[in-house]
């Protein structure tokens, strides 16, 4: 899980650099309009030139807006993702369990892309799809050595 958290952390470095950036552009641009507007009271450039420079700054403020609005919505929907993966992860087996037939080829295509296959000893799957093999290489180890019941008092080992 942590290399998605890692990834996780590096995509939303980056969008929040590009947020920052964009930030400061509407910044410059909102600095510009106000600069053309004293400009034009003082009478320093023509009408003509004053409601083109205008139009133009006006535009390109709402691009740019729009554009922070939009990093905005992908570092959310980065953020659900993440949260819905994880879920996804964490309870695979209810999906399975829940799922059609049709959807369960579909979900062991996911987790096994080489396919299940079974031989004389069982399963044999040596290729699992990265996001499990991830999992289970960050698992505890668990013992197989567990104490079998019997007829006797149960142990403590």
């Amino acid at each position: 899980m942590d290399v998605f958290v890692d990834e996780y952390e590096a995509m939303s470095d980056e969008i929040q650099g590009d947020y920052l950036r964009q930030l400061e552009r509407v910044k410059e641009l909102e600095q510009d309009k106000k600069f053309v507007m004293k400009q034009g009271k003082k009478g320093n450039i023509t009408e003509e030139d004053f409601k083109e420079e205008m139009a133009e700054i006006n535009q390109n403020l709402l691009l740019a807006k729009n554009d922070l609005n939009e990093l905005y919505k992908e570092e959310l929907s980065i953020d659900s993702m993440l949260a819905e993966a994880k879920d996804f992860l964490r309870t695979v087996e209810n999906t399975w369990y829940n799922a059609n037939p049709y959807y369960k080829v579909q979900l062991q295509s996911f987790i096994f892309p080489e396919g299940v296959i079974y031989g004389k000893n069982g399963f044999a799957n040596s290729k699992i799809n990265p996001l499990f093999s991830i999992i289970s290489d960050t698992m505890p180890e668990q013992s197989m050595n567990v104490t079998p019941r019997g007829i006797e008092p149960r142990s403590t080992g």
